[in-house]
């Protein structure tokens, strides 16, 4: 399971309960914390296999992505990778990158030799075009979008930059 922001909704919710009655739930709390979403669906599968739950800064899917594949180097006949993000709610005025709406892409990996999977770092500062054509200097964070943009284009090679760094993703069969 990779997030940016995880239950950040309920963590802010939390705070504002904490600071008007003085006590939050404890069973709120349990579901605030990032690894909540990963531990609600294995108790609900009753399966107690390995898990991981992974907050990044960007390239939530490459990470998810090369988590898994250690996972079957390591002998998992499969990994089902989740990426998912609610974005910050709006009702809080803070600065924070958000993306622009809720979702998640769910994926099982199987060894294999279909996609390959390369990185290459990029010096100095990264800008890309923002929604409105500028430029910004944050790296969006939700390229688990342009992913599944890129499969619907049925595109065999694309890149997605990350910080720093660009992926680079490309069918081999």
């Amino acid at each position: 399971y990779v997030s940016h922001d995880g239950e950040i909704n309920r963590s802010f919710e939390l705070w504002l309960t904490l600071l008007k009655e003085g006590t939050v739930s404890p069973t709120s709390f349990g579901l605030s914390v990032h690894n909540a979403l990963v531990g609600q669906w294995s108790m609900l599968r009753r399966d107690g296999s390995e898990s991981t739950a992974l907050c990044v800064r960007s390239a939530q899917l490459e990470t998810g992505v090369v988590e898994a594949c250690g996972m079957l180097a390591d002998g998992a006949p499969a990994v089902l990778v989740v990426v998912a993000d609610d974005p910050l709610s709006s009702e809080y005025p803070v600065t924070a990158q958000r993306a622009p709406f809720p979702y998640a892409l769910a994926m099982v990996l199987v060894p294999g030799d279909d996609w390959k999977l390369s990185w290459t770092r990029e010096e100095g500062s990264m800008e890309h075009l923002s929604e409105e054509g500028g430029r910004s200097s944050e790296v969006p964070y939700w390229g688990a979008l342009d992913w599944i943009a890129h499969r619907l284009q049925d595109r065999r090679a694309f890149s997605i930059p990350g910080v720093r760094q660009r992926w680079h993703w490309q069918r081999q069969t």
